[in-house]
């Protein structure tokens, strides 16, 4: 009776340190979430930018393209920055430009160069609007997975690259990661 008692009570206390460990995680990945949504908040809406200029104009538009880069590119810094907080890898966002061509806006290091066949599973991941590459059923044979960044409409923006293989991150990790990237597109899509 001893052992069988043992044995349950053994059981309960593993059962109750896996669910503290999972209220954990999920306490880290609220803080995470609310620290990320503070950020992006902060960052003033084009409208706001948009009203403290004078009339429309050549000056007025070349302050305006400057500002919007510089906003884009801290929004992308602040999205790789929480990506690295999600799953530390290296990371990289990668946005459309005028010509539709995919740019990298930011990166985790400043040593990261993607070769030419780790940008076109990052092109391909965006023209199709699928996750592409290592750990992923589309373009395995690079390191990098690359996800895209859509937006509410249903277009995509952009792609965001993870140096891992995505098939062995929890599920945890790609749910946060997925909510990243959907808070950060739209903060994204505001200055689009």
């Amino acid at each position: 009776i001893f052992l069988a008692v043992s044995l349950v009570v053994s059981h309960l206390i593993k059962q109750s340190k896996n669910q503290y460990n999972a209220l954990r995680m999920r306490l880290e990945s609220l803080s995470l979430i609310e620290e990320l949504s503070k950020e992006l908040l902060n960052i003033p809406l084009q409208e706001e930018i948009l009203k403290d200029l004078d009339q429309p104009g050549g000056q007025r538009d070349n302050v305006l393209v400057l500002i919007k880069t510089t906003i884009l590119e801290e929004i992308s810094k602040i999205m790789v920055k929480y990506l690295n907080k999600v799953v530390n890898s290296k990371s990289v966002v990668l946005l459309k430009d005028n010509k539709n061509h995919l740019r990298v806006l930011a990166k985790s290091t400043t040593n990261i160069e993607l070769t030419s066949k780790e940008l076109s599973v990052a092109d391909w991941s965006f023209s199709k609007m699928e996750a592409a590459g290592n750990g992923t059923q589309n373009l395995t044979e690079v390191e990098w997975v690359f996800l895209p960044l859509s937006i509410t409409s249903g277009n995509i923006i952009g792609v965001a690259g993870l140096n891992c293989c995505y098939k062995d991150l929890f599920l945890e990790q790609k749910n946060l990661i997925n909510t990243v990237l959907k808070l950060s597109s739209m903060a994204l899509a505001n200055w689009l």
